[in-house]
């Protein structure tokens, strides 16, 4: 038997991994062990060598010298970390002797694609954003609002054998743009989706809707902020986002919600970018991409996340105008390179 993935079957979130999957993270765990007062990870010091899963003992999170958290057997650390490819925000102190399993960073980010095991990092890095943000005392409250507190009412549901028009028909009595679909799993159709997917293929209100839906739908908790629902909608390159609470999905919250948070947010530049014809436009580009900074570091953005934000919206700036430049002058004749 192997001791790792024998204690990895019973931990939170890796028994909702695939056996496979689960396998694939044992075989790749190393098993490290620190004493009393070692250091694990340093606050703005190297980036974390993997995902810590302590087996034995409790380590402290200290940040600025200050005491934020205990972690005890089963509980993970070294994720943020990973997933914002930065330095840690935390120093990470054992507290006595400590056991922890580390899976690398490549198996980790391979395991993301489980959106299972996913989702329970979605929430916790959400409920960490929460913290900091709220215990910086920083202006810019639209950006530290919970999500949930967006959403005005349940979710539109269709069933999965229902037909496009069907659908049609059910979001405009409700006036929503979104609607979920009873599939397995679950799916999210849109009036952009009716737009590009139905119109544009000459396709009939007859479709059966599950032809053109999104599935599976990614969702975030009711309790993430504003700020991790933008980046998450910028990064994703989605427009709607189902929020979930304690007894399910609470509602569907689109960018235009976001939106009226603040008209300058990034979701705002986004849309203009993905919208752009003339690239003359871009004038304002620059100082309107200044303005967010400043409005996202005093909302209490830390700089690594910020900086996402900026990288997102010039990966799509870049986009446009290639796509631009090929409809002006044809087909590149190479493959583009960075």
């Amino acid at each position: 038997m192997d001791p790792i993935l024998d204690f990895l079957r019973e931990q939170h979130p890796f028994h909702r991994l695939a056996p496979q999957e689960r396998e694939r993270a044992a075989a790749a765990a190393e098993t490290l062990r620190y004493h009393p007062g070692d250091r694990i990870l340093r606050q703005g010091g190297a980036r974390s060598e993997g995902l810590y899963l302590l087996a034995g003992g409790e380590v402290l999170l200290r940040r600025d010298d200050e005491d934020l958290q205990i972690l005890e057997a089963g509980d993970c650390f070294g994720y943020p970390s990973l997933i914002n490819d930065a330095p840690p925000s935390v120093d990470v102190i054992a507290r006595d002797d400590v056991v922890v399993h580390r899976v690398p960073p490549d198996v980790f980010r391979g395991l993301l694609a489980n959106a299972a095991f996913a989702e329970f990092f979605l929430q916790s890095l959400g409920q960490r954003l929460r913290r900091l943000t709220q215990s910086s005392g920083a202006p810019g409250s639209e950006l530290t609002t919970a999500v949930g507190d967006l959403v005005r009412r349940g979710p539109v549901r269709i069933p999965a054998d229902a037909t496009v028009g069907q659908a049609a028909r059910a979001m405009r009595d409700a006036r929503e743009d979104a609607a979920l679909v009873a599939s397995e799993p679950m799916g999210i159709v849109t009036d952009h989706d009716f737009q590009t997917r139905v119109l544009a293929e000459n396709l009939g209100p007859d479709t059966p809707v599950r032809s053109v839906m999104s599935s599976p739908v990614k969702t975030l908790p009711g309790d993430m902020p504003v700020h991790g629902a933008l980046l998450f909608m910028l990064e994703e390159r989605v427009h709607h986002l189902p929020v979930s609470g304690d007894d399910g999905i609470l509602g569907i919250v689109s960018a235009r919600d976001l939106l009226r948070q603040q008209t300058r947010n990034p979701l705002y530049l986004m849309r203009r970018l993905e919208d752009l014809q003339d690239p003359q436009v871009l004038a304002s580009y620059s100082a309107d991409a200044a303005a967010m900074v400043e409005r996202l570091f005093h909302g209490g953005l830390r700089v690594g996340e910020i900086g996402r934000v900026l990288s997102s919206l010039n990966d799509a700036l870049v986009r446009r105008l290639c796509r631009l430049a090929e409809e002006a002058l044809g087909p590149p004749p190479c493959p583009y390179a960075w």
